[in-house]
């Protein structure tokens, strides 16, 4: 069986992490827009960074399991996106003279890059090779546009009856050479505060919390540090999702000053970046959206960003930003 999609169908198509199968959601008629009790029914759900915009549910009409697909539409790409070297670094500048100790904001930006004559299939499928360990996804609808992406970010799902499970990821290094580095001290803050907040959020929900000791976690040729949370919970997952929403991994501490200096600073609009996506009923398991483009007629547009603390160095973090979005370019090229 082969399934043949435009731009006028509403569909999702996504790979857990370690996993083989391919699932394709399919929804007929227009999205809806997200609600809470979305989160109890088979599906999809996306939500943009921005809070004051509505996010969508794709109802699973049809789900398909391991198919042949093809996606076939026109977008005209934008004509602007972007910023030079100097206008980030000196965005950056500004940021670091406006924290105090203990306070982190991410600073993200974006750029175009050529597809030529690349599938939003064979992306996907490349995708699937090169980050194994990653949660793939690739949706469209006429509400949304269309994304493609692989992150490895939890933000969180359900592990059992009352159980759930996230993670703080945060930090992040370029392997080298011998694929050995050093964790630097500003790195091991920023995955401080993430863990920090996420367990500090997570106590007015649960009073049975586990946080496992920091690792490594590799994707790519990037390695992040990781530390595991557990909880048990009553609440529901949309309650939780919302109120980790978004956590200091993809926006700063204080949320408030972050989300007022990302306004200020950020020349671009975040859409689905750094939102969060998955699916949605029993297996609920929601992801932050990262290492996510925007797919459009022979471009797309990519996005990237760091954490800035007050000890943060302006080169390094433009540095972090292109290794990231190094890892499309290895993608486009067909590279493992």
């Amino acid at each position: 069986m082969s399934l043949s999609l435009s731009s006028e169908d509403r569909f999702v198509v996504y790979r857990m992490p370690h996993a083989t199968d391919v699932h394709i959601v399919r929804h007929y008629g227009q999205l809806l827009p997200l609600e809470a009790e979305h989160f109890n029914r088979e599906g999809f759900v996306v939500r943009p960074f921005d809070s004051g915009r509505r996010g969508w549910f794709f109802r699973a009409d049809v789900h398909h399991r391991n198919i042949e697909w093809t996606f076939r539409a026109f977008r005209q790409s934008p004509q602007r996106v972007g910023i030079s070297r100097e206008q980030y670094l000196d965005h950056l500048r500004c940021l670091i003279s406006n924290l105090q100790e203990g306070e982190k904001v991410v600073l993200s930006r974006n750029a175009l890059v050529r597809l030529d004559t690349l599938s939003l299939e064979e992306i996907f499928s490349r995708l699937e090779r090169a980050f194994p360990g990653a949660f793939v996804y690739a949706w469209h609808s006429p509400e949304t546009g269309t994304w493609v992406g692989a992150t490895p970010e939890l933000l969180i799902k359900r592990t059992d009856e009352g159980w759930y499970e996230t993670a703080a990821l945060a930090g992040t290094r370029k392997l080298d050479a011998r694929q050995q580095l050093s964790w630097t001290p500003k790195e091991k803050e920023e995955q401080h505060i993430v863990t920090e907040y996420i367990a500090g959020v997570l106590q007015h929900y649960s009073k049975r919390l586990e946080v496992e000791p920091v690792r490594e976690m590799r994707i790519g040729r990037l390695k992040h540090l990781k530390s595991r949370i557990a909880f048990y919970s009553e609440q529901s997952l949309y309650e939780i999702a919302e109120a980790l929403h978004p956590t200091p991994a993809v926006c700063g501490y204080p949320k408030d000053k972050a989300l007022r200096l990302i306004g200020f600073l950020e020349v671009h609009d975040r859409k689905y970046y750094t939102g969060y996506a998955g699916i949605t009923g029993v297996q609920g398991a929601l992801y932050v959206v990262l290492r996510c483009m925007e797919y459009f007629d022979g471009a797309g547009v990519v996005y990237a960003g760091g954490g800035i603390l007050s000890s943060s160095d302006p080169e390094s973090e433009w540095e972090e930003t292109e290794a990231k979005m190094a890892i499309w370019t290895a993608v486009l090229k067909g590279e493992d």
